[in-house]
């Protein structure tokens, strides 16, 4: 949960079970925000999400059918896109039923849009990406289930790239956990090793990282960043029992933490700063409008 800071549901599962399979495994409560990359797109998601009281933002996954609210003809989404440049409407989406979601995009530097067919030729396994496929690539296209016109592509694309969080944990976990060097071990052995990782990373993000990001921004107007924080943790196991009492921490352990785990000054805005935009441009808009 990206606003709590907190992990709230593990499963450990066979390699072969995908995104796709679990979209709705995923617990969510009325007023949540879902985000999700395409490998999880389904309109019956969106569908059932909404039931539940979620609202979603998910990335467009090509050759996905899309028909005018008015005259419910099916909408040509690359011709559209390269007449008008972007588009930001309600449309019908076909599964079982016709379901209105809102679709919205806007182009994206055309050195990113070569960097994604690069990447998408790259991991092509049976054929070569479509043209049409390639072509879309110029567009940032998401599927929303939220119609308020307040809630702009700009706002979308700043929620969306709050998920980069989630690409960054998974790499601090392999970086500094030792999940890419699990033993050849019996079945029991292997969950034994891996809850025991989980049950680390549950205590070094939720009681230490979380707290301590905010004593550390309250006293040097710093950032703790996480993937520093986990480096620095899994280098030097023996700091844990300094940092673990935070209303005790000796001044010499914040200005370690403060020198080797804070993020570099940048022009760039980190993680926290992301959220903080986000939040605040969330709560500036009147959802009742929708």
């Amino acid at each position: 949960d990206l606003i709590s800071q907190k992990f709230i549901f593990f499963s450990i599962d066979p390699y072969s079970k995908n995104d796709f399979s679990v979209t709705l495994d995923i617990p969510v409560e009325p007023g949540d925000l879902v985000l999700r990359d395409r490998g999880y797109f389904t309109i019956k998601a969106m569908e059932e999400l909404k039931k539940r009281g979620a609202d979603s933002i998910f990335r467009y996954k090509h050759k996905t059918v899309f028909f005018d609210m008015e005259n419910d003809e099916e909408i040509n989404l690359l011709k559209y896109l390269k007449e008008n440049g972007s588009i930001d409407t309600m449309v019908l989406a076909q599964t079982k039923e016709k379901y209105k979601v809102r679709i919205i995009a806007a182009p994206v530097r055309e050195e990113i849009a070569n960097v994604r067919r690069m990447k998408a030729k790259k991991e092509s396994k049976s054929k070569n990406p479509s043209k049409d496929y390639l072509e879309l690539m110029s567009w940032n296209i998401f599927v929303i289930t939220i119609g308020t016109p307040e809630l702009t592509f700009e706002t979308v694309l700043k929620i969306y790239g709050l998920r980069w969080r989630i690409e960054n944990i998974f790499r601090t976990w392999k970086g500094n956990f030792n999940f890419d060097r699990i033993h050849n071990v019996s079945e029991q052995q292997l969950r034994v090793l891996i809850k025991a990782r989980l049950i680390m990373i549950i205590f070094l993000f939720q009681h230490l990282f979380k707290p301590l990001s905010g004593k550390i921004k309250n006293i040097s107007d710093t950032h703790l960043s996480m993937m520093k924080f986990m480096r620095y943790i899994s280098k030097n196991l023996n700091v844990v029992p300094k940092i673990s009492d935070i209303h005790n921490i000796s001044n010499d352990s914040l200005n370690a933490l403060i020198r080797f785990c804070t993020y570099d000054k940048r022009k760039r805005i980190n993680f926290e700063q992301q959220m903080e935009q986000a939040i605040f441009e969330i709560n500036m808009i009147d959802f009742s409008l929708a």
